[in-house]
């Protein structure tokens, strides 16, 4: 960007009024002004435009620490687990209990996990004579061919996704 700078080092003290101070700044508008216009025009013509740079901030690191705005505090963490519904619960007894120990209770561990199942639908299909002697049929639902249904396929193609993978996850 053109810099008026050098202009105001050849301009007395004595020569600058209000009128050349107000005249000054504005040259500077208008040299950015166009400085917007000639990146636009750069834009419109899909020429590259000069980048633009973010101040480092080196300058706030230098300030003094009480200067910073205060991050706003948040509150503790919020459990999750008191929420977590347990479909079942299993006691685990030590293997070699000595005798003469009395039970003080329990220490809880939670295991999330995720169970699949198998859910078969037999779809009976209504099959109907005619007069003539054809039969009429009912249709599966859309998206129902082969025996499989749509679950089942997602999960055997992720698996085989999965498996050719050079980084398993497990």
């Amino acid at each position: 960007m053109n810099s008026i700078t050098p202009l105001l080092a050849t301009i007395s003290e004595e020569d600058r009024s209000p009128l050349v101070d107000a005249l000054l700044e504005h040259i500077q508008q208008l040299l950015k002004r166009i400085e917007q216009l000639e990146d636009e025009i750069q834009k419109l013509k899909k020429e590259t435009r000069k980048p633009k740079f973010k101040p480092s901030g080196m300058d706030l690191k230098t300030e003094p620490k009480g200067s910073k705005p205060k991050k706003k505090k948040k509150g503790p963490k919020r459990k999750k687990k008191p929420n977590l519904k347990i479909h079942e619960e299993k006691i685990i007894e030590p293997d070699n209990l000595p005798e003469g120990a009395r039970s003080k209770g329990y220490q809880d561990v939670i295991v999330q996990d995720i169970v699949i199942h198998a859910h078969n639908i037999r779809y009976r299909l209504a099959q109907y004579q005619t007069k003539d002697g054809k039969y009429i049929v009912g249709q599966l639902p859309e998206g129902i061919r082969n025996h499989w249904g749509s679950s089942f396929k997602a999960l055997y193609y992720t698996s085989i996704i999965i498996s050719m993978s050079p980084n398993p996850c497990c």
